[in-house]
């Protein structure tokens, strides 16, 4: 979801829902879940150019 867009000043504040799993190799358990909000904003330096990540914040999902 984007919070923010300015493509003209070429900023972006965006949130997203990230889950990672973690598949442990050395023992035989299940694989660990985080389930993650990522906060992030965004730049480019022109209007054609790339957009990069300038901060990334990653907290646990609020529970529902």
């Amino acid at each position: 979801m984007f919070l923010s867009l300015d493509p003209a000043a070429g900023a972006a504040k965006v949130q997203v829902d990230v889950k990672r799993v973690y598949e442990h190799t050395a023992v035989e358990a299940k694989p660990q879940t985080d389930e993650m909000t990522a906060l992030m904003t965004l730049s480019r330096p022109g209007p054609r150019s790339p957009w990069f990540i300038d901060t990334a914040e990653y907290r646990p999902k609020a529970p529902k």
